[in-house]
């Protein structure tokens, strides 16, 4: 996918989260959080990520479903300030590796949305 098409995907996706915006909006400052997250990592968690990040969190970013990322995206949050261990189509044992590398990464939190950080 090209940089135009990026941009211009992530301009229709901020758009259509008005509801995400005013919410990340009234969350307090995050300073001091690092927050694990394992979800998918498509265009549409940008918003969110993006603004977890504004607020002053450390992110890590693993995948809850290999098949579900967009590289482009992994790519654009560590610009933002995320990290990440993800890829398209990982294997299940880099799958795993990214579990322990979150984990070890020293999480004050996890967010789980599709796969058990925590088991």
């Amino acid at each position: 996918m090209s940089t135009e098409n990026f941009e211009q995907d992530l301009h229709w996706t901020r758009i259509q989260m008005p509801i995400l915006s005013r919410a990340l909006n009234l969350l307090p400052d995050l300073t001091g959080v690092r927050l694990a997250c394992s979800m998918h990592l498509e265009i549409k968690m940008v918003p969110l990520i993006e603004g977890l990040l504004n607020k002053g969190a450390k992110v890590f970013l693993t995948t809850c479903n290999p098949g579900t990322v967009r590289d482009e995206v992994i790519e654009y949050l560590k610009t933002r300030g995320a990290e990440a261990y993800a890829w398209r189509d990982m294997s299940e044992e880099e799958q795993s590796q990214s579990f322990k590398a979150a984990l070890n990464w020293g999480p004050t939190h996890l967010c789980e949305m599709g796969a058990d950080l925590s088991s």
